[in-house]
């Protein structure tokens, strides 16, 4: 991955000096990696916090990838989706609204088929919270330079437009891998009655439709 589209990015020092050159690689690349988005204590709670959902209650519906926990509107993630439109803000250059959030623990021997996501996901924040490997699991993008690939640590994020670029991972070889997705619409694009993914407001537990839908390619 250049280091031009690598960036560290706290999202609770809300430090956004001189973000153009970030603003104009997204632009042109689709997609940036933000390194540092979440860090401890909050990147801990938020870990642990995934592995105690998955243990103690199961909600998903999740046609993407079948018999993986998923969490949708969560009240502890749509804090999150919250807290992270600043770095949206800034790195994109758009203005933000939140859509929704979903947290995903994936297990030993899931794959993430190639798909594009909906509207309500037109720019997207995804977020590694922790896992139990070796190694991080690499995500792979579709973009205009090629197919790129993200390996996120945890707390790092990828940001990108997930309705124009494809994205996939292969089948994941340790424990678990907790991934978090944060999902806005630009205010002065062609989706914003997608704001709060069509709900009251955030927070809202059910949208009047499935919460994941894509198309595959």
């Amino acid at each position: 991955m250049p280091p031009s589209r690598r960036v560290r990015s706290d999202v609770s020092r809300g430090d956004r000096s001189d973000l153009r050159p970030w603003q104009e690689a997204f632009v042109r690349h689709r997609y940036l990696i933000l390194q540092s988005v979440l860090t401890d204590p909050l990147l801990a709670v938020a870990h642990q916090y995934a592995l105690k959902r998955v243990r103690f209650s199961r909600e998903s519906d999740d046609v993407q990838v079948p018999g993986a926990p998923g969490f949708y509107a969560d009240p502890l993630m749509e804090t999150l989706l919250e807290l992270a439109t600043s770095v949206v803000r800034g790195f994109s250059g758009v203005e933000p609204l939140p859509t929704y959030s979903y947290l995903r623990v994936y297990g030993r021997g899931t794959v993430l088929n190639p798909h594009v996501d909906r509207p309500a996901c037109e720019i997207s924040l995804t977020l590694t919270l922790g896992y139990d490997g070796e190694s991080p699991w690499p995500l792979y993008l579709a973009t205009p330079d090629g197919v790129q690939t993200a390996v996120l640590a945890p707390g790092d994020a990828l940001l990108y437009r997930g309705q124009e670029c494809a994205h996939w991972r292969g089948e994941l070889a340790g424990e678990y891998h907790a991934q978090l997705f944060l999902h806005y619409v630009d205010a002065a694009g062609p989706y914003t009655r997608w704001r709060y993914d069509k709900r009251k407001a955030i927070g809202a537990r059910h949208a009047p439709f499935p919460p994941l839908t894509a198309r595959t390619r």
